[in-house]
């Protein structure tokens, strides 16, 4: 499928805002700006989704409008593998900030540490998920 200009521009764009919002999230500490944040990660999340959905449309109205099962026994087991993997990946995680905390390397605060948490988590899960199914079989 060819890539349109637009969703390369979404595809280079998305991340770049996110990083930055990122970026600005754990290194501006000042709080009053805290909407130029959050603003700057949404529009990234939003853009990078946007980029990775849309050449896919065709498929996803396939999928709804098709007599075909929407899950079956492989998918629920790739769903489950990914789901424990990424479960898995955000406990090292959560051990390393505890770790960067105790040795005096990283201070975070709370609303930071569980965005980090949030995003590695739902990242992690997508990533392996499609990662899994490429695969073909798990287990």
């Amino acid at each position: 499928m060819k890539t349109k200009k637009w969703n390369k521009f979404r595809l280079v764009f998305g991340p770049i805002v996110l990083l930055v919002g990122l970026a600005l999230l754990v290194f501006w500490k000042d709080t009053d700006n805290r909407i130029i944040t959050l603003l700057l990660l949404t529009l990234g999340i939003t853009t990078t989704i946007r980029g990775f959905l849309w050449p896919k449309r065709k498929f996803f109205t396939r999928v709804i409008y098709s007599d075909t099962p929407e899950e079956d026994e492989r998918t629920r087991k790739i769903g489950a593998f990914a789901m424990a993997y990424a479960w898995c990946i955000t406990v090292i995680l959560i051990t390393i900030l505890m770790f960067l905390d105790l040795l005096n390397l990283l201070k975070m605060n709370v609303i930071e540490v569980l965005i980090l948490i949030f995003l590695v988590m739902i990242g992690a899960t997508v990533g392996l998920y499609a990662y899994l199914k490429r695969k073909g079989d798990v287990g």
